[in-house]
Order: structure tokens, then sequence, then C-alpha cells
């Protein structure tokens, strides 16, 4: 497996599946593009030396799972009933 995803189509693909992207490559890189303005993703795009974009899967793995973690901290604070299992939540 390649260290690195050289590309839109590329990364587009790498990405279809964590971001639920468009089959329109035009829309799914927009998609991205927004993500990376709004989400945070800027720090794991790089570009060559000819312009194209490339992204390190580890770098990409990383931002994927702060960003569920962050969303799971969100959606469930600390001490948040919904984290505890239905068993649990019914004895108390």
């Amino acid at each position: 497996m390649d260290d690195f995803v050289v590309g839109r189509k590329a990364i587009i693909d790498l990405l279809r599946g964590p971001l639920d992207l468009s089959q329109n490559p035009k829309t799914a890189w927009h998609k991205i593009m927004r993500w990376r303005k709004y989400q945070g993703m800027d720090g794991i795009f790089h570009a060559d030396i000819t312009g194209r974009p490339f992204v390190i899967i580890t770098e990409v793995k990383e931002w994927l799972l702060s960003t569920d973690r962050q969303r799971v901290r969100k959606e469930y604070p600390k001490g948040s009933k919904d984290m505890v299992p239905q068993n649990e939540a019914n004895s108390q």
C-alpha cells in the first residue's frame, strides 16, 4: 500500500466512504474543499511541485479518528446517560 495519494480522483476515492461523497467527481471535490475549510481538514492536504494535491494516508486516518472522537465528546458529554448500557440505566 502506498504512503500517500496524489490527485483529486485518488483523494476522492480514498475519502468517499468516510465522508459519504457523491459519485459526481465535481460535487465530491467541492464537498472535500468545504470540509477542508470548515472542519479543520486543511492540515492534511499538501501540494507537490506542480500544484497537484496529495494527502498522506496516516495523516488522513489520524484526522478521521480525532474528528470522530470530538464528535462523540460533543454528542455524549461526560456523565451522559446515553452512554450507559440499557440494563445499567434501568437498574438505577
